[in-house]
């Protein structure tokens, strides 16, 4: 220690045991240098993983809220066209008791009616289709790049290279396709819960002509 004074004379006091600085001391700071990183990268990782889960569950969220619209109005275009279909075949069955009661404007004003609910109807799932498949295209054209947003840094700095990168991506892609099954089917899915709507009602009225 006297040699140090000697020769630094900045060292004072407090920089007392040089031995055990350099024994015990630059090996504490190695580990802890080492302990940091491994859990900077760790965290990272985790991070990233967190992200793409994240995302990919962002995006069933957000298309559920456009598209659970479409659910009722998919349940009441069914509904207009059995009406529609119903009043064509009442109207072809007693096609000769209306020409003889004269009542064919009656009729066309019926079917009028009962078809502009049905073009209505139609234009309202036309207009939600089209917000919906536009926020799908905007959400596929930005998952293409979103991994690349997240990792561009690290990129950058030179910690990973182009190659880890591109399989980062690639990675990012493939988790995103598995875990987007939902607002990729979301159109088949409001379909199915329609047509099951109505067959459970169809179900229930069985039930209740067979107990009466």
């Amino acid at each position: 220690m006297s040699l140090l004074k000697t020769n630094c004379p900045t060292i004072d006091d407090r920089n007392d045991h040089p031995d055990q600085r350099i024994s015990m001391d630059i090996n504490a700071y190695v580990e802890n240098v080492y302990t940091l990183l491994i859990g900077l990268l760790n965290a990272g990782v985790s991070l990233i993983s967190y992200i793409v889960v994240l995302w990919s569950h962002s995006g069933a969220l957000v298309t559920n809220l456009i598209g659970r619209a479409l659910f009722h109005l998919k349940y009441v275009q069914e509904h207009y066209e059995a009406n529609f279909r119903y009043e064509l075949v009442r109207l072809r069955d007693h096609a000769e008791s209306v020409a003889f009661y004269r009542s064919e404007s009656n009729e066309q004003t019926l079917l009028t009616s009962l078809y502009a609910d049905i073009v209505f109807n139609f234009r309202q799932i036309i207009r939600r289709k089209f917000v919906l498949n536009s926020f799908d295209a905007f959400y596929r054209m930005l998952a293409l790049i979103f991994p690349f947003l997240v990792v561009s840094p690290q990129y950058f700095s030179r910690e990973i290279t182009l190659g880890d990168l591109t399989k980062i991506a690639v990675t990012f892609e493939n988790v995103h396709k598995t875990l987007s099954f939902i607002s990729n089917s979301y159109e088949t899915i409001v379909q199915w819960r329609s047509a099951t709507k109505r067959l459970i009602e169809l179900k229930i009225c069985f039930k209740c002509i067979t107990y009466s």
